[in-house]
């Protein structure tokens, strides 16, 4: 097992070309994929809430749910994102 780990000043294009290399590891490769979601989001949120947090989980989901990494993720407001995220 390997830990990959990465920093909150990447851009798409950069994650993806990684994902690419993380591929060629082994003939299969399984991903654990987890990240930080806005935590301006509903009353129990860190911070105080913020109803474009709750936008973008839900188009965070929806697009997930569609495979849709292609046209949501590369096209998210990365500040608006950054503004919402970890306190």
């Amino acid at each position: 097992m390997r830990a990959y780990e990465l920093d909150d000043a990447r851009n798409w294009p950069t994650n993806g070309e990684d994902g690419v290399n993380l591929a060629r590891w082994a003939d299969r490769v399984g991903l654990l994929v987890m990240g930080n979601g806005p935590t301006r989001a509903g009353a129990d949120g860190a911070r105080r809430p913020d109803p474009r947090a709750e936008e973008i989980d839900a188009g965070i989901a929806a697009a997930l749910a569609r495979g849709d990494a292609d046209g949501f993720f590369p096209n998210m407001d990365a500040a608006l994102a950054r503004e919402l995220g970890p306190v």
